[in-house]
């Protein structure tokens, strides 16, 4: 959530005809002048409303195709099966799986990441002096002054 307060990404919510939260999505930039492209969606739907889960897929797209992002990935246990049902039906494709990276209840699974092009080309959103503190990553150290 702290992405999200500082403007780094977005966070959806799928409401009942009650006005109570059913499901969310959360989109979030890398951390990355190089990776500034690409976003990483995770989200959660109650059971009960899962018919309504492209809603709220289909407005988190959205919002990453307004924002200019390029990529979107997914990462998800391998053994949830029905959000990794959900995430193909809106075009992802798996991209790769990472061998026990992910423990349920004392047992490893895999960790799959997915992933779904909007863009073929993206421009720099924004400045390299926007990313590392504002100094270039690569300089040491002991080029700065101790205070």
């Amino acid at each position: 959530m702290k992405n999200v307060e500082d403007n780094k990404g977005c966070f959806l919510v799928l409401e009942n005809p009650q006005k109570r939260v059913v499901g969310s999505a959360c989109l979030t930039e890398m951390n990355s002048f190089y990776e500034q492209h690409i976003k990483t969606l995770d989200f959660y739907i109650h059971p009960s409303y899962l018919n309504q889960a492209q809603d709220l897929i289909q407005a988190a797209l959205k919002k990453a195709k307004e924002s200019r992002t390029g990529i979107i990935q997914a990462y998800l246990a391998a053994c949830d099966e029905k959000k990794i049902e959900i995430i193909e039906e809106a075009g992802f494709k798996r991209e790769a799986r990472l061998k026990g990276h992910f423990m349920v209840e004392n047992e490893r699974y895999d960790l799959l990441i997915c992933g779904l092009e909007l863009v073929k080309k993206n421009l720099f959103l924004k400045d390299l002096s926007f990313y590392y503190g504002g100094r270039p990553q690569y300089l040491k150290t002991s080029e700065f002054q101790a205070c």
